[in-house]
């Protein structure tokens, strides 16, 4: 019934076709019959549709069948080896070895099998991933092992899908051709391949240019067999387009098979041409289906009818009496497959005689172009793998197809030569197999039945005993057999047991069987078998016409051997005319070409480390251009100074009177090993000067007081040094640029020490000599070292202090008594003096005091002198002290100090600490000490005793602990408990009001008040508190603080870090388990876990970055309840965090690569092509690609590579050096972010290892940077008029311009700014100093780095010029933890340099609020002002908002307080000296001498732990304290980590929020 459905199908078929036919012929006119038209439309190339009812049936890819159950270890799929022989043992006992005696057949006969048996089988593809069952063997020789253990790989063969899962569905092996025999060795299994082989001009195939009837060159590069030529070292993968174009992927595998595929070649072309002269009206599609038609058939028919009767000895039953079977599958058994068809191998010999296609006598010996072969009689099968093309191409195929048809083949017994079992081509670990060993394992591999159940399987009888299989075998071969499979004949392989068995012809019974059934079933299953007359493909008269031809006839027609030469039967060498001639190894002179392993990576290893070189390369080539713009910023800076130089020439000439063009001289001074300055030489007068290029004094020697001195000068190298030697000073050693320069200045030198009548002498010394003898500032310094110490030691009795020790370790015994005469002689400058106190030369205060100690008037302080001094300030009481102040201002020696002797004292105070004051300021402060000693204005002095009382009036503890501060050299304080209106404390206070935070020797308490009682309050010390007894408990309390202070943080980076590390492990545990049947994890072992869980964190990390540069966003999310869980204010630093991150994993990810390049590097082209099937085909090359291929030849090698370039630029230009001396480098190179996501995309495009990922994590985050980019865009590139340019001082610029419209903003807030005349596209932030309720917007901007510089100038410029003043580009606000200051009861503002611009802001708020009805919006109990900074009078426009809010209702609110830090310690008398004079100005004016505000001034450095605790005394009712601080790092590390103690105390939270500039 289904046989009869199935007829019915096809006649349906066949109809629905003519219907088809009809319609074709109305509209073409064309007439086509109905049987040519379903020809055309059904037989594909790729045997699809063959079988209407299972139209897969024979294609490629379908799984082989079995006749036999499966033979697994396991029942499944694990091949069996226990109790089985080595593959290879057995090949060596069983097969290896040459016939005694010829085959009837003829070689042609072998090598036309081999042909048809690679149109119907091609098992031999490797599964992926890949398994390996090696063979592992010993070499013997003379029945002993040689060497060590050898390995032949093996891979096992693609299987079915589905396939070996359980026992019920063991492993079935794939085939990679179409079951038919339908032609596909000549026209390939798929319709792309064809498509390559075709020339689509007269039906014909592609022939090469130049050679007729020659196949053209793989030019197309069809995927066919291409073995790496391993007779080369190193070995290379030879050209595809060395390769013949055939149907047959292994066409190529020997001059023998080339030949029998051009014969099939030829037939086709010659058909076509037939079909064309016949009907020249047919086009090239019709003509190439036809000739392709009838070539099938002819093939058909040979094998079938021809071909099988040689192997079996049994002619088939005829196509009419079976028939089309559509219920027959066409599926190749595996007993066919794997066993009985490779029992050719047997009748391969050695080689073939080429003969003479006129003579057919034999071409001895062979010509060069035949390679190994050459000089041979014979052409070698060893030496002519995948070879010779070119020598066909010259040559044709005459000489080797006679050489074929006329030479016997072995006898079809069970040896086979050495050719096959020692030296078949292999993979390039070992180039050479055997092929005997290989077929005893692929049948392992594909589960074959053992030979006794084939037997039973087939309908045979199993046999017993080993004799058995085949009676004629020697006794010794039975016994050897037995020997191998332990006496189990159920054990024996059947491809073993088949080759023993006794030939009935050229097979034995089973393989007779299974070879028949197999070749019955292939051409009764077929519908387009060419005697299938019901499928109209033939006429009766056809098929008679197919039936007639022979193998003969086509080798006639496609060759050009003589008719008469060829024997009626060219399968058999009967009748053949040539003369016989047997071919054996004994006839080659050459060996076979020999075994040799190799390692993949040698030669690579070079290439290898170049990789990693370069990539290491690229962050040191980035960080030396950055260095290199640096540098060149650096060298333009000191082009500048060169400039100046010649300016501060004529400045010096002009000021130094009696100077000449000669007497000033550029040169450098080196001040010791490693340092040196530019000077300016000037003689003048009796002084020798040496001036900086801007004409600041650096030393000054007068020479007039000495009679001699000494000169060095070198006299080798560039003989550009001399020295100059003057008594009690220290060297001048002074480089030129050049010898003459040096020449010239010398002899104005002597010049200058003749006209002042000091003898000089000269001295030339090599300049290393010279070096070591100079006695440089260093030298000096050191020996001022030990001046210093062993003045110090005597005065403080420090003998065992670590100074001496220090001292006595530095001076060993030997030259003790040389360092202590040297410190005896030693005499101080009052430069020396000066720079140790840390002050200026010319200071009146050094003046004044070096006159004082210069008891002997010498100009120099002598050890005693020196010793004299430091006793008085170290050890002298506080009367003694006001003594020496009175003495060194008591200028007349009048034993009175006038008022204007008090004005010099003052100003000498106010000089050394680098204040300006007002004359009427500092007359008001001297009026005021006049008045306190009781002076009217009838007496304009004061006596020592009214100097005195006036000093120690109120300050005696002050003076008691002062001492001139020596920078180095501290006396220990005695600390006494104090105290104080809260509870008794143990630190010790400031000699000032305790509104000072720094803590001062001495006792007392003030009576002074400040600001009323609160403000005593607020900077006292906090009272004690309980702390936790055990370390445990102090642990727990501190952790606990801190989680509560950065729960926020906290909560993020959990969140953050922990996403990361899920997407991490995730990969890791895929590519460690879930990714083992992909095999990539088993060839790069770690290196892939660790690219891919890398690239996950990479893609995750990469992406979210995005969102921390979102200004915009930020600034919105931060007024919505997200504030509560996520620190906004921390972007910055979480961007950074991220970088740094990214940069590990980055590190990290290439370590990975560069893993996984090795083991790719080193494993063979099968393992590859399983694992990137994108990129590798397996066509037996074999051969890995290169290092530098992965690296630089593929798209992710190769964005790689620029990703790390882009990825290295990008970070070292954003090193803090780089943002400090080459911003704009900074700025353009980190906006190549965009071409790093381009690179990143295109990297993981390829999808070689997974399917792309990172475009899923970065789309969000872009789509919502992009959106916050164009909205910066659309609000930044609005030109904003600039309506006032201010050049303040200490280079702050005051910009004042336009307020946008909808520009709002809240203090404290910061924009980013973009000048037009400087590039409008490089934005700058900076905080604003306006208030929101002013109409117009400003920033104070600092000149600290190239842009600001240039921004200055350019105002600058425009101020100077009357000029427009250029507009700027405006972006923001954007907003941050300063904005939310009023949020908090306490408020705390601390501000350092240019750092106090949010807090001007907010100020300026503040002081709108309370003079508006705004005032009730300001919840703040109180805001505490902190601004630090080095004098007063870098920042003078913040004194006027201080003043704004000190004269409203804020002044209330605010409590501020200025620490100016250029003044030395709070200990030293100098400091002391100011602070009185402060204070009593204070009680005058009510303000501050020095800042002209009510906010007292205090001199030195806040102390912001004690502030801070103190604090929460003074507000104890608040539990949350906001503390806000914007400077330099110093300053908000300081704060941050005062926040951190406090909080640690577990009373109020203390909310730090910074930035930094």
């Amino acid at each position: 019934m289904q046989a009869v459905m199935g007829i019915k199908a096809e006649k349906l078929v066949t109809w629905a076709l003519t219907c088809v036919l009809i319609i074709v012929q109305q509209c073409t006119g064309q007439q086509t019959s109905a049987r040519n038209l379903f020809v055309e439309r059904l037989s594909r190339v790729d045997g699809w549709y063959n079988n209407l009812d299972h139209p897969d049936w024979g294609t490629p890819g379908t799984g082989l069948t079995r006749k036999t159950g499966a033979r697994y270890a396991d029942g499944v799929n694990k091949p069996v080896d226990m109790g089985l022989p080595n593959p290879k043992e057995v090949s060596d006992a069983m097969f290896k070895g040459e016939s005694s005696t010829q085959s009837e057949h003829s070689v042609f006969f072998a090598y036309f099998g081999q042909h048809l048996v690679d149109d119907m089988i091609d098992t031999r593809s490797v599964t992926c991933p890949n398994e390996y069952i090696n063979i592992k063997f010993y070499e013997r020789k003379n029945g002993s092992r040689v060497g060590g253990q050898q390995i032949m790989p093996v891979y096992r063969s693609k299987y079915q899908s589905g396939s070996g899962s359980s026992t019920n569905a063991p492993r079935i092996l794939t085939n990679d051709v179409t079951a038919w025999l339908d032609g596909s060795v000549i026209y390939g299994a798929s319709n792309s391949w064809t498509q390559h082989l075709r020339s689509y001009r007269g039906g014909r195939l592609k022939e090469e240019d130049g050679a007729p009837g020659i196949p053209s060159f793989n030019r197309n590069e069809i995927p066919l067999y291409n073995p790496t030529i391993d007779r080369e070292r190193p070995p290379k993968t030879r050209n595809p387009e060395e390769l013949f174009s055939f149907g047959n992927r292994r066409g190529n595998e020997s001059p023998f098979l080339i030949s029998v595929g051009i014969l099939w070649f030829r037939w086709h072309n010659y058909l076509a041409d037939k079909f064309a002269r016949e009907n020249p009206s047919w086009n090239d599609q019709r003509l190439f289906n036809t000739a392709r038609r009838w070539t099938v058939a002819t093939f058909q028919k040979i094998v079938m009818y021809d071909w099988l009767n040689e192997i079996t000895g049994e002619t088939l039953p005829r196509y009419n009496i079976t028939g089309y079977n559509s219920f027959l599958d066409p599926g190749i058994s595996v007993e066919f497959s794997t066993a009985a068809m490779r029992m050719g191998h047997s009748l391969i010999p050695s080689g073939v005689v080429l003969r003479d296609p006129e003579t057919c006598n034999p071409i001895s010996p062979l010509p060069s172009q035949y390679g190994a072969s050459a000089g041979e009689s014979a052409l070698r099968l060893c030496n002519s793998y995948f070879a010779l093309q070119d020598a066909i191409v010259q040559n044709g195929i005459d000489d080797i197809m006679l050489g074929m048809t006329s030479q016997a083949a072995e006898n079809g017994d069970r040896l086979v030569v050495e050719d096959l079992t020692e030296f078949t081509y292999g993979p390039l670990k070992r180039t050479r197999m055997d092929l005997e060993a290989l077929t005893i394992q692929r049948g392992r591999d594909a589960g074959v039945a053992s030979y006794n159940n084939a037997r039973k399987a087939y309908g045979l009888n199993p046999v017993s005993t080993f004799a058995e299989i085949n009676p004629d075998l020697p006794g010794d071969v039975v016994a050897k057999l037995a020997e191998l499979y332990n006496n189990d004949t159920e054990r024996v392989d059947m491809y073993v047991g088949g080759m023993m068995e006794k030939k009935q012809r050229l097979t034995g019974e089973l393989f007779t069987m299974v070879i028949k059934k197999q070749f019955e079933r292939t051409r009764n299953s077929d519908r387009f078998w060419f005697e299938n007359v019901e499928n109209s493909q033939f006429t009766e008269q056809e098929v008679n016409e197919i039936l007639d031809t022979t193998i003969r006839d086509i080798v006639e027609i496609v060759t050009g051997i003589q008719n008469n030469t060829l024997q009626p039967n060219l399968f058999k060498i009967e009748g053949s005319r040539c003369p016989h001639i047997r071919v054996t190894r004994s006839n080659f002179t050459k060996p076979c070409t020999p075994n040799v392993g190799i390692d993949f990576f040698e030669g690579f290893w070079g290439k290898y480390v170049g990789v990693v070189i370069l990539l290491l390369l690229f962050p040191t080539v980035a960080y030396f251009i950055m260095c290199i713009i640096a540098w060149k910023r650096q060298r333009d800076t000191i082009q500048i100074k060169k400039s100046l130089v010649q300016v501060a020439k004529q400045s010096a000439k002009n000021t130094k009177q009696g100077t000449t063009e000669g007497d000033v001289f550029p040169a450098f001074e080196i001040e010791g090993k490693s340092r040196s300055r530019r000077v300016l030489l000037v003689l003048d007068g009796t002084c020798i000067t040496l001036l900086s290029i801007s004409s600041a004094e650096l030393r000054k020697i007068c020479v007039a007081q000495f009679k001699k001195s000494y000169i060095f000068i070198s006299r080798n190298k560039k003989r550009d040094i001399f020295v100059i030697r003057i008594p009690k000073e220290y060297d001048v050693v002074l480089r030129f640029t050049t010898g003459d320069e040096r020449d010239a200045a010398l002899r104005h030198v002597q010049t200058f020490m003749k006209e002042n009548h000091i003898q000089t002498e000269v001295f030339e010394m090599d300049e290393s000599a010279l070096r070591e003898e100079a006695v440089t500032k260093e030298a000096r310094q050191s020996l001022l070292e030990s001046f210093f110490r062993r003045a110090f030691s005597e005065v403080l009795h420090l003998e065992n202090s670590d100074e001496c020790k220090k001292s006595n370790k530095k001076d060993d015994s030997k030259k003790t008594r040389h360092r202590t005469m040297e410190i005896a002689d030693c005499e101080l400058t009052q430069t020396e003096l000066a720079e140790t106190m840390g002050m200026k030369p010319n200071s009146l205060f050094v003046q004044q005091m070096f006159q004082l100690a210069d008891t002997d008037n010498s100009g120099y302080l002598s050890f005693r002198e020196f010793a004299d001094l430091v006793i008085l300030l170290m050890n002298g009481s506080p009367e003694q002290k006001a003594q020496m102040l009175f003495d060194m201002y008591d200028v007349d020696h009048s034993g009175e100090l006038n008022r204007e002797e008090g004005t010099n004292m003052i100003r000498s105070f106010l000089e050394m600490a680098g204040a300006k004051v007002g004359a009427n300021d500092i007359d008001a402060a001297v009026e005021t000490i006049f008045k306190e000693a009781g002076v009217g204005q009838d007496k304009d002095c004061l006596t020592l005793e009214d100097f005195t009382y006036v000093m120690l009036k109120e300050h005696r503890d002050a003076f008691e602990g002062a001492q001139l501060s020596i920078p180095g050299y501290t006396r220990p304080a005695k600390r006494r408990p104090i105290k104080s209106q809260g509870s008794v404390t143990n630190f010790t206070p400031s000699i000032e009001p305790k509104s000072e935070l720094r803590k001062r020797n001495g006792t007392g308490d003030s009576k002074e008040t400040i600001n009323e009682e609160t403000e005593k309050k607020v900077f006292s010390e906090a009272a004690a508190t309980e702390e936790e007894k055990t370390w445990w408990g102090r642990y727990w309390k501190s952790t606990k603080r801190y989680v509560e202070n950065y729960r926020r943080h906290i909560l993020c980076m959990v969140v953050f870090y922990g996403i990361t590390i899920a997407l991490m492990v995730e990969r890791a545990i895929f590519y460690a388990f879930g990714a083992e049947h992909q095999g990539i994890r088993r060839v790069t072992e770690w290196g892939i876990i660790i690219s891919r869980s890398t690239a996950a964190a990479m893609s995750f990390h990469y992406s979210f970055i995005l969102l921390t540069m979102s200004r915009n966003l930020i600034t919105f999310c931060r007024e919505t309840f997200l504030k509560n869980i996520i620190p906004f204010d921390s972007a910055v630093a979480f961007h950074k965090q991220i970088a740094y991150v990214a940069l590990v994993e980055t590190i990290l990810h290439v370590f990975g690569h560069l893993v996984n390049i090795y083991h790719f590097s080193v494993h063979p082209l099968p393992v590859l092509a399983c694992l990137f099937p994108k990129l590798f085909v397996d066509d037996g090359s074999d051969l890995p690609k290169s290092v530098t291929w992965w690296v630089f030849e593929t798209i992710p090698g190769m964005t790689g590579v620029l990703l790390l370039l882009t990825i290295a630029i990008i970070y070292v230009f954003a090193m803090q050096f780089s943002r400090r001396f080459c911003f704009r480098a900074f700025w353009i190179t980190h906006h190549m972010y965009t071409i790093m996501y381009v690179l990143v995309i295109l990297h993981g495009s390829m999808a070689i290892v997974q399917s792309p990922v990172f475009h899923f994590y970065l789309v969000v985050p872009a789509v919502i940077f992009f959106v916050d980019k164009m909205i910066t865009i659309g609000r930044s590139k609005v030109e904003i008029k600039v309506v006032k340019a201010e050049a303040l001082p200490s280079g702050v610029t005051n910009l004042v311009f336009k307020r946008p419209t909808a520009f709002d903003y809240r203090s404290g807030q910061w924009v980013k700014i973009a000048s037009l005349a400087l590039g409008p596209n490089e934005y700058h932030p900076f905080t604003l100093t306006s208030a929101p309720h002013e109409r117009y917007l400003s920033l104070h901007i600092r000149s600290v780095g190239p842009w600001t510089t240039n921004l200055r100038n350019l105002y600058q410029g425009a101020i100077d010029s009357h000029e427009s003043l250029p507009n700027l580009y405006l972006d923001g606000p954007f907003g941050e933890g300063h904005q939310d200051w009023y949020k908090h009861d306490v408020a705390v503002l601390v501000g350092a340099g240019i750092g106090v611009t949010p807090f001007a802001s907010i100020l300026k708020d503040i002081v709108n609020r309370t003079r508006t009805d705004k005032g009730f919006q300001i919840t703040c109990k109180k805001v505490y002002f902190v601004w630090v900074t080095r004098t007063q009078r870098h920042f003078e426009w913040l004194t006027d908002i201080i003043k704004d809010l000190e004269e409203s209702e804020g002044g209330d609110l605010v409590s501020t307080h200025i620490y100016i830090t250029q003044f030395a310690n709070k200990f030293d008398l100098r400091t002391t000296m100011l602070y009185i004079c402060e204070r009593y100005f204070q009680k005058v004016a009510n303000k501050s001498m020095f800042t002209g505000l009510k906010a007292t001034t205090h001199f030195g450095r806040p102390q912001f732990e004690l502030f801070l605790n103190s604090l929460q005394t003074m507000h104890s009712d608040v539990r949350r304290f906001g503390v806000f601080s914007c400077g330099p790092p110093g300053l908000t590390n300081g704060v941050e980590d005062a926040c951190k103690q406090v909080n640690k105390m577990h009373k109020a939270r203390f909310s730090h929020f910074y930035e930094n500039f």
